[in-house]
């Protein structure tokens, strides 16, 4: 079936039978999209590598080393975040998730490794550890869920104000902070003079 359109608490679908398209509507309370996602990668151009050497997976993401590194690549290109298939070192049976939290933790490596290779620095580059950070969850403008390794649980409006904290303290500039703050100033806003636009999804909402 193909999702044509998610309303408040419905889903317009067309769904194929045989050689004919037939539209319907299904009501939902909840609706959680999982439509999977493709790795954008771009060709790669530099003097002693070619794109066509990097290797990729299946799903057509750069295979990476424990540093990081994109194999095919002669240790000079890396690769992190959605693009990279990179294996857990706390459990070499799995491979990491491709979720902002291993992006983000894998953008410090990748920063250290890059400088020291610019750099000449004789240290040797480091292998990139993931630590599970727990899992916080988006529920509304004002409910939200927080996990922790930690066995620490949150839920309803503390968890919502807990995750857009998290997220501004993540941001990696003033001016990017700043702006996430704006926007969130104007959503409370809205949301005292609109009541009514609380529940319904905004381009804004963080």
């Amino acid at each position: 079936a193909k999702v044509n359109e998610i309303q408040q608490h419905a889903v317009k679908i067309t769904r194929t039978k045989g050689t004919t398209d037939l539209d319907e509507i299904l009501d939902s309370v909840l609706t959680i999209w999982a439509a999977g996602m493709e790795p954008n990668t771009v060709s790669v151009r530099c003097e002693r590598v070619k794109d066509g050497e990097l290797v990729k997976n299946q799903r057509g993401q750069y295979v990476v080393d424990s540093k990081l590194r994109v194999k095919g690549g002669m240790n000079q290109v890396y690769a992190l975040g959605d693009i990279s298939e990179c294996k857990d070192l706390n459990n070499s049976n799995e491979f990491l998730k491709s979720t902002a939290q291993v992006a983000m933790q894998q953008s410090n490596t990748v920063a250290k490794n890059l400088f020291r290779s610019l750099s000449m620095s004789r240290t040797e580059e480091e292998s990139f550890h993931y630590t599970d950070l727990g899992e916080m969850l988006y529920l509304g403008l004002n409910d939200a869920t927080i996990s922790s390794i930690g066995g620490i649980h949150i839920t309803g409006l503390p968890a919502a104000v807990a995750r857009r904290t998290a997220y501004l303290a993540r941001m990696p500039t003033l001016q990017h902070a700043t702006q996430m703050a704006s926007a969130l100033s104007i959503q409370s806003g809205l949301n005292v003079i609109y009541p009514d636009m609380k529940d319904k999804p905004n381009a804004w909402e963080l």
